[in-house]
């Protein structure tokens, strides 16, 4: 939204429910529960779930008498978050409604004809839609209708509204008094991750540090061994980070910070008195197969988790995230440009662009009757491709020839090539199982587990290679 130009501009609401869970209506629930068709025996079981729980009041600490809630259901409750998300279901039906009658017009998101009207996470909500004089007005209808039917309230004090640099002040005023909400220039987190904008702070992730540091100082290092905090920084960075790190970059400043944070707590170091750090914190950092603790560098970290991305984007094509980004970034104009890295793109390209370098490297193709994939040139036989293993000129043909074409009646074709290969090579060749049923398409594999299936650890242990191979 931060690059739009022309006539038309957008607008970002994110709305704040109060007290979501507590203010949902029983009545609504079952209508909800009957629209999406649920048997009636389910229904009245779950009905029955909620109606019958019972609340005390804690007065200091005594547990005054029990009494039945009329509305609302329990935080806790594994039942809660789906029906909640089932409730939310319907403001998506009256969002889609406003849509498909052009009352209101969504955010296109890329040249691909992808539209986003809202995103719903429980109760984490933000709409997009196009600023008109009449927009406010309809948003304000959608809001008020699912409220008045789920017992849900807007809390207008909290909610935002974001605008494109190209809408004009008339019609941001005009919005703004309609749905009662102010306008911001930065909607703050969503799901954790901040939301950027143009002109945010430089320290907008040092909150990441922040959370280590205060778990970390919960603890006084004096009554933990050694290897207890050596511990204890492992399974803080295995937890609090990761989240924020699988979908952006953190600036390398905020991962140094991270990692200080980190070998002052093992040597248990401390504001008003340092201690002396025994071993380098490159010989820490090392597996402990080769002599280290274990403990995991932020930046590499960083890095294994965005190849990690690389690797849902391709298995998550049909993804609204991944459509997006695959239609916006990945266009044949794009790719055609004299410059394509140099074009704009968004954090989160630039943050799957990081990532990518180790993604090639740990992939492999499990190959499939239909295949399409080079004999030659495409990696395919335990990790490797064909041309690694032979050296040698090759034919046209050889060249062109793919994996469908070397391979029929159950066998490989070894007279399709131009010349034999060596005894070890077909032996590889020969164990590599070929999916005969099914649609006979390529699989993607990860080289660096026995399962093929994607590793962080296995990924973090490949950035780790790389990193000692530029240095050296």
């Amino acid at each position: 939204m931060d690059r739009m130009k022309g006539k038309e501009g957008y607008m970002a609401v994110k709305v704040d429910l109060e007290k979501a869970y507590d203010q949902l209506r029983w009545s609504f629930i079952h209508k909800v529960l009957q629209a999406f068709r649920f048997p009636s025996n389910i229904i009245k079981l779950i009905m029955s779930c909620i109606s019958t729980s019972s609340l005390s009041v804690l007065v200091n600490g005594c547990a005054l008498d029990s009494f039945n809630p009329s509305r609302g259901i329990r935080q806790g409750d594994p039942l809660s978050p789906y029906l909640f998300i089932l409730c939310m279901e319907y403001l998506g039906f009256l969002i889609e409604e406003k849509c498909s009658n052009g009352s209101w017009c969504s955010l296109k998101a890329s040249r691909g004809n992808i539209k986003i009207s809202h995103l719903f996470f429980a109760d984490d909500l933000i709409l997009f839609a196009k600023v008109t004089n009449e927009v406010g007005d309809v948003i304000s209808e959608v809001l008020q209708n699912f409220c008045l039917e789920s017992g849900q309230k807007v809390s207008c004090a909290k909610s935002r509204i974001y605008f494109s640099p190209d809408v004009v002040a008339e019609l941001k005023e005009g919005v703004c008094d309609k749905l009662g909400m102010f306008e911001t220039n930065n909607l703050g987190k969503y799901l954790g991750f901040p939301l950027k904008h143009k002109g945010v702070p430089r320290g907008q992730f040092n909150f990441v540090a922040d959370r280590v540091m205060k778990k970390l100082a919960g603890w006084k290092t004096k009554f933990l061994s050694f290897a207890g905090r050596a511990v204890l920084v492992k399974s803080v960075m295995s937890a609090i980070p990761n989240h924020v790190m699988q979908g952006a970059a953190l600036p390398i400043h905020v991962c140094d910070k991270l990692d200080k944070i980190n070998r002052d707590f093992l040597w248990g170091s401390t504001d008003e008195k340092r201690k002396m750090h025994l071993v380098g914190w490159e010989k820490v950092i090392r597996p402990k197969e080769e002599g280290g603790l274990g403990i995991q560098s932020a930046r590499a970290k960083n890095i294994a988790l965005l190849a990690k991305l690389n690797w849902r984007m391709y298995h998550e094509k049909e993804a609204l995230w991944a459509k997006i980004l695959l239609t916006k970034y990945c266009s044949i104009a794009r790719n055609n440009s004299n410059n394509p890295d140099g074009l704009p793109s968004s954090s989160n390209w630039k943050a799957i662009k990081i990532g990518f370098p180790v993604f090639p490297k740990g992939i492999w193709w499990r190959a499939g009757n239909n295949s399409r994939k080079s004999v030659w040139m495409d990696s395919w036989i335990q990790g490797h491709a064909l041309r690694d293993l032979i050296v040698g000129p090759l034919t046209r043909e050889d060249m062109q020839l793919t994996i469908a074409e070397f391979w029929g009646n159950f066998d490989w074709k070894w007279e399709s090539l131009s010349f034999v290969l060596p005894s070890s090579i077909q032996e590889k060749i020969r164990a590599i199982p070929i999916q005969e049923f099914g649609s006979g398409e390529d699989v993607l594999m990860w080289k660096f587990t026995k399962d093929g299936d994607f590793s962080t650890n296995s990924a973090y242990l490949r950035v780790r290679l790389d990193t000692a191979e530029t240095e050296n």
